[in-house]
């Protein structure tokens, strides 16, 4: 296409923007005539350029305005685009939400009768730093120790005291991490035994010394922990630990990848979690008064239906739903293990729901292994029964 042609489709296009103004512009928003004018201005200064083209750019006049601001605009917008695409800006804002939540659930922690306002029974941050670094790497460090600091400090701890126990939660859920990765080479599914000794072993009991340790002894170093209590302080921290990392990291890990269900399963999964539910409330939920220890293991019959049909995804869930109900039960003063003081009946509460935890984790590992094994068995005689059709295919011909 020619010059001459370009120019005169231009005058053409700039004629139709013009009655489109003189025809339409009384009905047009105001951003809506800033587009039209600018629209102008775009058609005549290509024909300028076309018909000056070593001259300098001319500007309708009335646009010298909107022209730099638009494109002001432009480059802002494009430049936030590229920022926000970039990894490191990514991995800042997973590091902002992780300290968020890190210290949103440290709260609801530290509220349940925390032992010298640190020590607490249940203590979920456990769980979500230690699936945070397994899912999102280790460069997610930032937040958690960020988090454990802010928190500690709000609680009353002083500066070099809030430095040591972010330290021992950090270094826990690093520690922990690392030995899972490169002892067992952990699968999140937990559809593993050796997954789930890992979780438990390696994580939920080794790496959480770290943090119990340099916890209370920071504590004690500075003055908020008192001698008398640091026994009781360990125990709690180590036991709020253990339960965050047995209950709340295997449901983050497992439910990160989602399971399908058809619709028979969907309302066996229904069923199932009403009858969770149902029983839950009937041992915590101050429907049935008792201190008779054999009420609560009437928990294992729904368990165990959980782990049997779903698997580990089914045991986890179910795990964690019943010990949110317990937890909300005995605070209130319901269930089997209320006691005379909120810290005495959370720590036998988290001692019974533990034992539950590993046995139906195990339970749920080993039938995800063999029927793993039954599926790999099955496929290997079927190739087997394949290979020997095409052999005797092969001696009949041959024969014939």
């Amino acid at each position: 296409m020619t010059s001459i042609e370009l120019t005169e489709r231009l005058e053409r296009a700039h004629q139709r923007l013009q009655r489109f103004q003189e025809y339409h512009e009384a009905q047009l928003s105001h951003i809506d005539r800033r587009w039209l004018h600018l629209a102008l201005h775009e058609v005549q200064r290509y024909r300028a350029e076309l018909s000056h083209p070593l001259q300098e750019r001319r500007i309708v006049p009335g646009t010298r305005e909107i022209v730099p601001r638009w494109q002001t605009i432009r480059q802002t917008t494009r430049h936030l685009v590229q920022m926000m695409m970039s990894p490191v800006f990514a991995c800042t804002v997973n590091v902002g939400l992780l300290c968020l939540i890190y210290v949103s659930t440290a709260k609801l922690g530290l509220s349940l009768d925390a032992v010298s306002g640190f020590a607490t029974a249940v203590w979920p941050p456990t769980g979500l730093a230690l699936a945070a670094l397994i899912l999102g790497g280790f460069r997610l460090w930032p937040g958690i120790a960020l988090g454990a600091f802010l928190v500690n400090l709000s609680a009353g701890a002083p500066l070099l005291v809030a430095c040591g126990m972010a330290l021992g939660n950090t270094l826990e859920a690093l520690v922990g991490t690392w030995l899972l990765h490169r002892v067992i080479g952990f699968h999140p599914a937990l559809d593993r035994l050796r997954d789930v000794f890992g979780l438990v072993v390696l994580a939920g009991v080794l790496s959480t010394l770290l943090s119990a340790t340099l916890g209370v002894t920071s504590g004690w170093l500075g003055g908020v922990i008192a001698a008398t209590d640091i026994g009781q302080a360990w125990w709690t921290w180590w036991v709020g630990d253990l339960m965050g990392d047995l209950i709340l990291a295997p449901l983050l890990l497992i439910w990160n990848a989602r399971m399908p269900l058809s619709s028979p399963r969907i309302a066996e999964a229904t069923l199932l979690l009403g009858a969770i539910v149902a029983v839950s409330l009937l041992l915590f939920g101050g429907l049935w008064v008792t201190t008779d220890p054999v009420h609560p293991y009437l928990l294992l019959p729904v368990l165990i239906w959980a782990a049997l049909r779903f698997g580990p995804p089914g045991a986890v869930t179910a795990t964690a739903i019943v010990s949110a109900l317990a937890i909300w039960g005995t605070a209130q003063g319901f269930g089997p293990f209320a006691r005379g003081t909120l810290h005495e009946s959370l720590l036998l509460l988290q001692a019974f729901m533990s034992i539950v935890a590993v046995t139906i984790l195990v339970l749920a590992a080993a039938i995800s292994e063999r029927t793993q094994a039954h599926a790999a068995r099955a496929h290997v005689a079927a190739m087997v029964v394949s290979a020997q059709d095409a052999i005797l295919g092969e001696t009949m011909e041959g024969g014939s």
